[in-house]
Order: structure tokens, then C-alpha cells, then sequence
């Protein structure tokens, strides 16, 4: 019994992983930029990840 990783669920994983670091980067950032001056332009960079996330997650939810 082995893992059978196939293109897609590879692919899904790697997306998730790299935008939850884009994710965590961002909120850092976000964070940063709130304490010197409150701009809701700021929020708009964190929209990319998390649209990134959810479509890993719905291609995972899909495929299996």
C-alpha cells in the first residue's frame, strides 16, 4: 500500500502550499502596514491567496 500521487493532486497540493505562504507573507505585510497608516488598498493584496486556496481546495474536493 503506497501513496499514488497522480498530476492533479500534486499540482493542488503545491498550489495550497505556495498560497498559504502568500498568505502568511501578505498578512504580515497587511499587518505593517496597518500600524503606520490604515489604508484599505492594502487589504487587496491578500485577495490573490486566498482565491488561490479555495480553488486548491475545490480541485481536491473534486477529484476525489
Amino acid at each position: 500500500m503506497g501513496l499514488h500521487w497522480s498530476a492533479v493532486t500534486l499540482a493542488s497540493h503545491v498550489v495550497l502550499v505556495l498560497a498559504c505562504g502568500c498568505a502568511f507573507v501578505n498578512a504580515i505585510a497587511i499587518r505593517r502596514a496597518w500600524n503606520s497608516v490604515l489604508d484599505l488598498r492594502n487589504l487587496a493584496r491578500i485577495e490573490g491567496p486566498i482565491f488561490a486556496i479555495a480553488a486548491a481546495l475545490m480541485v481536491e474536493r473534486i477529484y476525489y
